[in-house]
């Protein structure tokens, strides 16, 4: 019975159109792939033409076994054009032929080059990509992620691509990164742990750049780079960055962002005021942004610098505010200063949980930001584990959002442990200047 329901299905799948036949065997590993070849003559020489292609070393028990594979299925693959080459393997003495094989994939109009090249040692020569590469009329989207200095030719002719990742790669001093980072129909960039800190500035100009990431890699004991990163995107939309802010950076052109995430890691010891003028400097550039997810320790250092807090940024657009990490203390003066100068305000997120450090509520939020007296409808707090200082933090903001809808408050596993009450009614209890407030314990 088996035997049958196998044959019938196998037949079934051999009446579709050879088309749809490759779409199939585009999501299966290719040495999968390839072994369909021994189903029938129809199937031998089906998977030469699949548009997507998965070269992965690590999935290779011996080295030569993975060269061989690669080599056999680019000669035997037909010249049909290539959707998708991704790319793993590590570089002994193979560069050439590593290159031939990318150079191969741009004959075929590959759309969508993934290439992660991983190298034994240390490298101690620049790796050179064929000249082909950034000739393609057909690229799409690339992704290069590899721990070495890269080098580039001087001119690019990349028409269509809208999609560039670099990884770990370092750039050169030569102008050409700041060419390929400003290629005209750029739309999104993603910089992961990439080296820049010899470079004078780097500079990044698309004009229809829509979606910029840069998540920086930072050694604890390193603050050699200060190499200013220059941004003139005036589509962008979307902003994320992530690292210890040792450079500054400077985005301009864009009239409006629709979301920003700004993740730095605490300042390191001896450049706090380095620190304190580039995350200042990063969020007035950002202050058009309507959706922004900040790491509270940006707003820690501010507390001793009065000249940024008499002229912190004016958040007029900003709707939703996100604190993702680390407890926000209800006192911090950067914090009411920054509620302060986002009148439209909409929403505001504790992602770490909010308190009273002082323990004591005396001119908190009194008076109250024009965002709590007009538009501020939701607060969520979460790893609430109901201290006196956080219900007092709780009861401030009650008191003073006179137009609040709701209140969230996501419990931790500790508030039976804090409070032996009903904590609900208890938090009902409190006064507030919203009666249509409705409060909810998420436990």
């Amino acid at each position: 019975m088996d035997n049958k329901f196998d044959a019938g299905s196998c037949n079934r799948l051999c009446d579709l159109p050879d088309a749809l036949l490759q779409h199939i065997l585009g999501f299966l590993p290719l040495k999968d792939v390839v072994r369909t070849s021994a189903l029938s003559r129809r199937w031998e020489y089906m998977w030469a033409s699949v548009p997507n292609l998965n070269f992965n070393e690590l999935e290779f028990p011996d080295r030569m076994e993975f060269l061989g594979f690669v080599e056999r299925a680019l000669l035997l693959s037909d010249s049909s054009p290539l959707k998708s080459l991704s790319l793993l393997c590590f570089v002994d003495r193979e560069a050439s032929r590593i290159n031939s094989w990318i150079t191969t994939a741009i004959r075929r109009k590959v759309q969508k080059l993934q290439v992660c090249l991983c190298f034994q040692t240390e490298p101690d020569i620049n790796y050179m990509l064929p000249s082909r590469t950034f000739r393609s009329e057909t690229l799409t989207e690339f992704c290069l992620a590899m721990h070495c200095h890269v080098r580039l030719p001087s001119s690019f002719s990349l028409p269509k691509l809208k999609v560039l990742t670099l990884m770990e790669v370092t750039f050169e001093d030569d102008g050409s990164i700041e060419k390929l980072l400003s290629v005209p129909s750029l739309q999104t960039l993603t910089l992961q742990k990439c080296i820049w800190w010899h470079l004078k500035a780097l500079y990044i100009s698309a004009p229809k750049l829509w979606r910029l990431c840069i998540m920086e890699k930072v050694f604890p004991t390193d603050i050699r780079s200060n190499c200013p990163v220059l941004i003139n995107a005036p589509n962008l939309l979307y902003f994320r960055y992530s690292g210890g802010l040792f450079s500054e950076y400077t985005i301009s052109g864009a009239s409006v962002l629709l979301k920003a995430l700004v993740g730095v890691h605490d300042p390191v010891e001896g450049i706090s005021d380095q620190f304190a003028s580039h995350t200042y400097k990063l969020l007035k550039d950002l202050s058009v942004v309507k959706h922004l997810t900040v790491t509270y320790n940006i707003l820690e250092d501010f507390n001793l610098r009065q000249n940024f807090l008499d002229s912190f940024p004016l958040f007029s657009c900003l709707l939703y505010l996100e604190f993702n990490s680390g407890r926000v203390n209800l006192d911090c003066k950067a914090l009411v200063a920054m509620l302060t100068n986002s009148s439209s305000l909409i929403s505001i997120y504790f992602g770490g949980g909010l308190l009273v450090d002082s323990g004591k509520d005396e001119g908190i939020l009194d008076p109250a930001p024009r965002c709590f007296l007009s538009s501020l409808q939701q607060i969520t707090i979460c790893k609430f584990d109901a201290t006196d200082n956080q219900l007092l933090a709780v009861g401030i903001m009650l008191r003073a959002a006179k137009v609040l809808d709701e209140l969230c408050i996501n419990c931790s596993e500790h508030c039976s442990e804090n409070f032996s009450g009903h904590l609900l009614q208890h938090i009902m209890e409190l006064p507030r200047s919203s009666r249509q407030c409705t409060i909810r314990l998420v436990t």
